[in-house]
């Protein structure tokens, strides 16, 4: 017998995997060499399914699962169309830890062993097959963090320093010195524009749609509120839309922004060619190091707030399909690319002796270094890769880092998710308002003295209100269980 762990490998199987990120035109190469490597570890083949952020994913995966098409892996998490928590409960996914067929503990016996108990306990969810383990999750940061990224040669040319970029409705002076600069092709907000109005509210979401948030304590969250609010109807709000209209009406920000893509092409595409001034995301430890060296200039970061944990846990999961068939070889892949460095290095930076070169056990870039796959490193954590030749926290103790960065306030509510079920009708015509209206007013590429309230009819007509009682009596159930 050819045996992973406890499970027999003997026969060869083809493993499909449904993943979100860049748009991958070229696998070739890159895949080529990881079949070969499977073959030999797992005696399985991998056929992955790329789709890009936001509609493209979404639309892929909504068919796939409403179809029961064959699949083995899903990407899924809190903040994307197959929400883990809901996708577990209406059945699409495998329970792994489940006590009459315990995929993990045959597959994948230490998989947990090193990760911080925030991440397994903050993904027991109650799905179709009981209370428990519904994906496998990326050892990555567990809490959240909003920051500034900064673009230091275009700083440096410019003679701004970090110390000037305060709040994000004072940014206005610095966008236009570079502007002026650069000339009209040049936008110097390169903006996440979803995650841009949570930076400017200081909210967090409850829902995937954003509809659900809640006011974090920027110093305190452990004292935040548990009120959850409709926050386009927010003074806070209305504030963030003029000021982005009048970014954008100044040529700060990409038009290319107002779709409904918030990681679009356009943002990639600016940070990886250093084609912007100020950027912006939710951060992970060491990235701002990793990015510096694949993308070839200095980025460095500025925190807009105090970090905090919620369902950073659920940030990346990978899920095995309820019609997988081959969930065992499934799970042991899931294992091996998150425990062997140079499979996830090959996926994260390409082939060794191609796309890099391995120098005292450190990633070297070549002149052929591929930025599409460094989709990878978001969705798989980062603790499996070997280090970068740049001095790296990442790379010199990765685990000390998280550990340290995930050492911050938990929110009272942490945890919390919103079932839509009782509301199913209103929250699925309010969501369709969402996709009119949100996108446009993020960018600033709509006037919102209009558009706001227009917005803000509808999704009252459409039943915001009834939504935000069930999701608040929710989470008042919730708070009561915390004492």
């Amino acid at each position: 017998y050819m045996m992973y762990n406890g499970i027999d490998i003997t026969e060869p199987v083809k493993l499909t995997w449904m993943y979100i990120g860049n748009t991958v035109t070229n696998d070739t190469e890159v895949m080529t060499e990881v079949n070969k490597y499977l073959k030999e570890k797992l005696n399985a083949e991998l056929e992955m399914i790329w789709c890009g952020w936001g509609d493209d994913f979404d639309n892929k995966v909504t068919m796939a699962i409403n179809g029961s098409d064959p699949m083995d892996i899903f990407f899924t998490s809190y903040w994307n169309v197959n929400e883990y928590a809901a996708t577990a409960k209406k059945g699409a996914f495998i329970r792994l830890d489940d006590p009459s067929n315990d995929l993990i503990a045959k597959a994948a016996p230490n998989f947990f062993s090193s990760m911080p108990s925030a991440l397994k306990d903050g993904i027991l969810v109650d799905g179709a097959a009981g209370f428990g383990v519904y994906a496998m999750p990326a050892y990555k940061e567990v809490a959240q963090q909003y920051v500034w990224e900064l673009n230091m040669p275009m700083l440096e040319k410019y003679s701004i320093t970090a110390d000037q970029i305060t709040s994000y409705y004072d940014l206005g002076p610095l966008l236009e010195k570079a502007k002026a600069g650069e000339g009209k092709d040049f936008y110097p907000l390169s903006c996440d524009t979803e995650v841009l109005s949570r930076m400017a509210m200081n909210i967090d979401l409850i829902d995937p749609k954003g509809l659900l948030t809640v006011l974090i304590d920027r110093e305190h969250p452990g004292k935040s509120q548990t009120t959850i609010i409709n926050r386009y109807a927010s003074e806070d709000f209305a504030k963030y839309a003029t000021q982005q209209r009048e970014y954008f009406t100044k040529g700060y920000i990409n038009p290319v922004c107002n779709v409904a893509v918030p990681m679009n092409d356009a943002w990639v595409n600016a940070r990886t060619t250093g084609a912007y001034l100020i950027s912006n995301r939710v951060a992970s430890p060491g990235y701002n190091v990793a990015e510096s060296a694949v993308n070839g200039y200095q980025m460095d970061i500025k925190n807009s707030n105090v970090g905090w944990v919620n369902l950073g846990s659920r940030g990346a999961l990978h899920a095995v399909s309820s019609t997988s068939a081959n969930p065992e070889r499934a799970v042991a892949l899931l294992d091996l690319v998150n425990s062997d460095p140079y499979l996830h290095t090959l996926l994260a930076y390409g082939v060794e002796d191609l796309h890099y070169n391995l120098v005292d056990g450190r990633v070297k870039f070549t002149e052929k270094k591929t930025a599409e796959f460094n989709v990878w490193k978001a969705g798989l954590g980062q603790l499996a890769m070997y280090p970068l030749t740049v001095d790296d926290p990442a790379g010199i103790d990765m685990v000390k880092v998280m550990n340290e960065f995930n050492n911050v306030e938990a929110v009272p509510y942490a945890g919390f998710t919103f079932d839509s079920e009782p509301v199913q009708t209103q929250y699925a015509a309010l969501s369709n308002v969402v996709d009119e209206y949100q996108y446009a007013l993020l960018a600033g590429s709509v006037d919102p003295a209009t558009a706001l309230p227009a917005f803000l009819a509808k999704l009252t007509a459409n039943g915001i209100d009834e939504v935000i009682a069930e999701a608040n009596r929710q989470m008042e159930a919730l708070m009561a269980t915390k004492g």
